[in-house]
Order: C-alpha cells, then structure tokens, then sequence
C-alpha cells in the first residue's frame, strides 16, 4: 500500500520570520492557474511572505448576485528573495504546488520592488466599481491591439492583445515586456486604449 502525503500538514516547521528589508526584489513562482489561492495559503503556513494580487468579480447565479476572487495576473505569487531561501524549500513547494520559478536566461527572474508596485495599483483599480467598457468612444473586443495609456507608469508592460473581456471594466491583455514571455494581466478598460 502507498502512502498517502497529507496535504494539510507542512512538510516542516514554520521558519522564523527575516527582518523586514522593504523588499527589494521578488521572486515570480508559477503554480496551477486556478489555485493561486491555495499555493498561496500553504505558503503562509510556513512563514513564507506571498503577495497574490486578486480582483472581486460579481455574477448571477440561479438569479442570485455571488461574488469570487481572480487573480489579476494568473499562474503566478510573488515572494520577496529573502523568504525564498528556506530549508527543504524543494519539498515545500511540491507540497504547496509550487512549479518552480519564473524564469530569465540561465536563472529565476526578478521582479523589482517598482514592478509589485505597478501591480498594486493595477489590482486597486480593479477592484473599484464597474465602468463602461468604452475607451475612448471605441468598444473593446477580443484580438484588437492595445497600449497602456500613461506611459510613465505602465510603459513597462508595454503594447498587448485583448484576450478576453471579462466585465465591463476587466479586460484581459496579453503583453510580453513584463517577464520577457507572454503574460495576461487584467486590467481596467480605462487604463488602456485601441491602437
């Protein structure tokens, strides 16, 4: 008979917290889309700092209004380096259903402490009230080019391609700037205009 692994127990003890550092610089660590969440949460349970940037949709539902969190960027948690470096680090990822690291050229990127920024406020634009999905006097649609429109703050996500219109004010665009590979962020309709 095999042994079954216990998902609800962590592989080790919780390590000891690092000094705060204002971190610097973060890891990307892909997981299963769909269970950002849940990697997310079994990393916390061993002391691992996780920042999961997540957006509030509303749907119906047999005529009842539900709510639901999605990721803003999806397959991916951002840990700051310094609480990357734990013992058995191997085992707890597989337990968490971590995949490994985001990677660039012969190792794991960084995203610096600017690029989490940019999320952030990515993420507290999208989870304010809806909007009309209009840009510009021009509606959206799925395969149109796109650009951020404030260059200065979004420029490092570059030109992209809407992949899908989730609400009115959700809209999905596939970039490759951010990582150097294609990444969807969802983003509000007035952060972005057609090209």
């Amino acid at each position: 008979m095999l042994a079954k692994i216990d998902w609800n127990n962590p592989p080790c003890e919780p390590q000891p917290v690092p000094e705060y550092s204002g971190f610097p610089l973060w890891h990307a660590l892909l997981v299963e889309p769909n269970r950002e969440r849940w990697s997310a949460e079994a990393l916390m349970r061993v002391n691992v700092h996780v920042y999961l940037a997540l957006y509030q949709i509303s749907y119906f539902r047999c005529g009842v209004r539900r709510t639901r969190q999605k990721p803003v960027i999806p397959g991916l948690l951002f840990v700051p380096t310094e609480y990357v470096d734990i013992p058995r680090r191997d085992e707890v990822f597989k337990w968490a259903r971590v995949h490994g690291f985001m990677r660039s050229g012969n190792g794991p990127s960084r995203v610096t402490k600017a690029d989490v920024e940019r999320i952030r406020v990515m993420e507290g634009k999208l989870n304010r009230p809806d909007e009309p999905c209009d840009v510009r006097g021009k509606p959206l649609e799925v395969g149109q080019e796109v650009r951020f429109l404030d260059p200065k703050d979004w420029n490092v996500f570059g030109d992209g391609i809407v992949v899908e219109v989730a609400s009115f004010n959700r809209i999905g665009v596939e970039t490759r700037r951010l990582f150097g590979r294609a990444i969807t962020i969802y983003t509000p309709s007035s952060e972005i205009e057609v090209l």
